[in-house]
């Protein structure tokens, strides 16, 4: 198939078999490469849940070849004290690569660095976890322009987004800004619901069944409702919300078959049945996964012992472990 695209953003062309095809983009979509990846130079890669085994080639290949790479820095906006403007200058001042000691660690960072090449160069844009836009838009607008400045001048440039990129993706209207001017494309990468039921060794669904996948985040009453219409479900941004979403499950009478994951295929990872975690603030890289109730275990560990065995870690052990608290 070949497509062509005008300054309105009408799509025409035809496919192979000599077939027309017409239509007009939404303004959403406007800038979303439909022609030839190779003239993109702005690309959303999705770099997975942790293990650098599990990026997809495109994106290793992209990452290697970028003049620029992106990634999220993560910061907490919590400080009552502090004005949307003061707040605003502190994440717009530091673009550095490093952080620093009151941030969370670079995971989309630390992922692609075996794909890097040396002397390239980096940004860590900041990510203000906080819904009110006089704190986000200016912080967003910081990095759009550090971002365009380098498109600007020709150079290729890669974002990088834990997981998929567009499955609750932490940069999403950065790129909504950046896409107002320039093409981008984005490569999916292996989103958390799907590591952690690997990793468990559980179908999430099959044939029929209802799955979906909820915030932790949502109000008491809508989370029981959708979990009470669902065969199978992830539960996502578990952080503080924890105790919350535990008593939710238990009224629900789904404990008995959820299981909580904290940093899936990570070094640190930690998998346990949902009854045998204690109650308090967990990490953000965690998920609460309820499997279809029929399911059994449909995969041996990775490391060749049984997917069941990766769940009986003692309570003891997952209470010692240091736990962030976030959103």
């Amino acid at each position: 198939m070949t497509r062509t695209r005008d300054e309105g953003g009408a799509i025409s062309g035809a496919h192979n078999d000599g077939r027309s095809i017409t239509g007009t983009l939404t303004d959403q979509t406007a800038n979303v490469a439909v022609g030839r990846p190779e003239a993109v130079r702005l690309w959303v890669v999705g770099v997975g849940p942790g293990d650098p085994e599990l990026v997809t080639v495109k994106a290793a290949r992209l990452i290697g070849e970028a003049d620029l790479v992106c990634y999220p820095r993560p910061r907490r906006t919590t400080d009552e004290s502090s004005t949307a403007d003061a707040v605003t200058q502190r994440l717009c001042a530091a673009d550095s690569s490093a952080g620093d000691a009151a941030t969370p660690r670079l995971h989309a960072r630390d992922i692609a660095a075996p794909f890097r090449r040396e002397g390239q160069r980096e940004f860590a844009f900041a990510l203000p976890m906080s819904a009110d836009p006089r704190i986000a838009e200016p912080a967003y607008a910081a990095a759009a322009a550090r971002i365009d400045a380098e498109l600007a001048a020709g150079g290729r440039v890669v974002v990088l987004a834990e997981g998929d990129p567009l499955f609750f993706g932490s940069a999403g209207r950065l790129i909504e800004v950046l896409g107002a001017r320039w093409p981008v494309a984005f490569v999916p990468g292996i989103a958390s619901p799907n590591a952690a039921a690997a990793r468990l060794g559980r179908a999430l669904a099959q044939r029929d069944d209802v799955y979906k996948v909820l915030s932790a985040t949502l109000p008491e009453d809508r989370l029981s409702a959708e979990l009470a219409a669902a065969d199978a479900a992830a539960i996502l941004k578990i952080g503080r919300h924890f105790d919350r979403v535990r008593a939710v499950c238990d009224r629900l009478g789904l404990t008995g078959r959820a299981h909580f994951i904290a940093n899936a295929t990570r070094a640190d990872e930690m998998i346990l049945p949902l009854a045998a975690v204690a109650a308090g603030a967990k990490p953000y890289f965690s998920l609460i996964l309820i499997p279809r109730a029929a399911s059994g275990s449909l995969a041996a560990d990775a490391d060749g012992g049984p997917a069941a065995a990766a769940v009986e870690t003692s309570t003891a052990t997952a209470t010692a472990m240091a736990m962030a608290t976030a959103e």
